[in-house]
């Protein structure tokens, strides 16, 4: 549903929360592991520990396969693309009286392919079949630092920054797709209460979000591409980059327990 201007612009027009696994609560080790009846097989892997008193880690491990053509309606398409996916997270948390701090780092590696099956290219002798593949690697990173000056009125300073970078190339029959984005943000607000209730609250602070993207798309037989000299085939570019900063103030109102202004 709808946020606060604290998670940036884009949350007033509605936001989802993912929490992660929390160093400090999650087990030591949990192993799940399943294999289907379509041969497709998991494996995830978590476990948390305290470094030290001041100090937690956690890690989250998947790895999934899926090698097997399905084609049950015989249509001589993938009723699923084939593929396989390794996704690793580290997550650290460090508490230290009126200091918390939080990080954490993620690579994921995402391979699909689909399109005509090969029981169907061989049955049909197709010499030029068409298939789907799509290849992702994506990498990003978060830090949170937070300080609590007057935990009665909850005054506090908080900056977050994270980062990411997205890298995709995908083939859909002759239609090859390029694109690549890499991703900036930092969001730093302080926050108080007028007293030591929790009824009068505002937070202020400044954002910057950061976008650049490289997407380039390229046929050989799609009609409303425009062909460029260097190549015979047709090209279509849509390179650009986004830069938004911004200032924000937000009071809120707590009447009483159900209602919040």
């Amino acid at each position: 549903g709808t946020s606060s201007v604290i998670n940036g612009y884009e949350a007033t027009t509605g936001q989802i929360n993912v929490e992660y696994l929390k160093p400090q609560t999650q087990d030591p080790i949990a192993l799940n592991g399943m294999v289907s009846t379509s041969l497709r097989a998991e494996l995830n892997a978590t476990g948390g520990w305290d470094i030290n008193e001041k100090w937690s880690t956690g890690v989250l491990a998947h790895y999934k396969n899926e090698s097997m053509e399905h084609d049950t309606n015989g249509d001589g398409f993938m009723d699923l693309p084939k593929g396989q996916q390794a996704n690793l997270l580290n997550r650290w948390y460090m508490k230290d009286g009126a200091y918390t701090g939080q990080y954490l780092v993620r690579g994921l590696y995402d391979e699909r392919n689909g399109g005509q099956t090969m029981q169907y290219i061989a049955d049909n002798n197709i010499a030029d079949p068409y298939k789907i593949g799509i290849r992702t690697w994506r990498m990003d990173a978060f830090m949170k630092q937070g300080y609590v000056f007057d935990e009665a009125k909850g005054t506090s300073i908080g900056i977050i920054a994270s980062g990411s970078y997205h890298n995709q190339h995908n083939i859909y029959g002759h239609r090859v797709y390029d694109g690549v984005q890499g991703n900036f943000y930092l969001n730093a607000m302080f926050q108080t209460y007028f007293d030591e209730t929790d009824k009068h609250k505002i937070t202020a602070g400044l954002s910057l979000n950061y976008d650049n993207y490289y997407e380039v798309m390229t046929s050989d037989k799609a009609e409303f591409l425009i062909p460029t000299v260097e190549s015979p085939k047709k090209t279509l570019n849509m390179t650009r980059h986004e830069f938004t900063p911004g200032v924000f103030a937000e009071y809120s109102l707590k009447v009483d327990e159900k209602l919040s202004l």
